[in-house]
């Protein structure tokens, strides 16, 4: 490799503003990790308390594989008290694609989550959130369950 082209490799590789998460994108990346750590022991009701802004443009969205969709309101995810086992499933999250414009910001993921019986469920997931009193939370979430070939 020549001295310049090895040069050039190096300094992309280590340039810190090429390699790192803004201080955002790493409270994104927690508040959603951290959602969905409290969805797989807590209620959505509870959840959607502690990460979400409540109001008449809070939306939810849930795709499935067979082509059934719902599409859920403040109200509706307001309802949905029920608590499942503790640690039924567990979750990874990959391909995080943030953009942040000021006090609002995107983010789209890829997460597979595997419950209890060792069954996955892939999803392609999608946050719309915004800053509130200065801590990020989600204010619209898409979520497209499928089926991986």
């Amino acid at each position: 490799m020549k001295p310049l082209s090895f040069t050039l490799l190096l300094f992309l590789v280590s340039h810190p503003s090429l390699n790192s998460q803004t201080d955002d994108e790493k409270a994104i990346i927690k508040l959603v990790e951290d959602e969905t750590k409290a969805f797989c022991k807590k209620s959505l009701a509870d959840v959607v308390k502690e990460f979400w802004i409540l109001d008449s443009q809070t939306i939810k969205f849930v795709s499935l594989p067979d082509g059934v969709h719902k599409e859920s309101n403040a109200e509706d995810m307001l309802t949905e008290t029920m608590t499942p086992p503790e640690n039924h499933a567990t979750f990874a999250n990959t391909d995080y694609n943030i953009r942040v414009n000021g006090e609002m910001a995107f983010l789209t993921y890829t997460q597979v989550a595997t419950l209890e019986n060792g069954s996955k469920v892939h999803s392609h997931e999608m946050r719309v959130l915004e800053k509130d009193d200065g801590k990020w939370k989600i204010h619209i979430a898409s979520m497209h369950l499928f089926i991986p070939h």
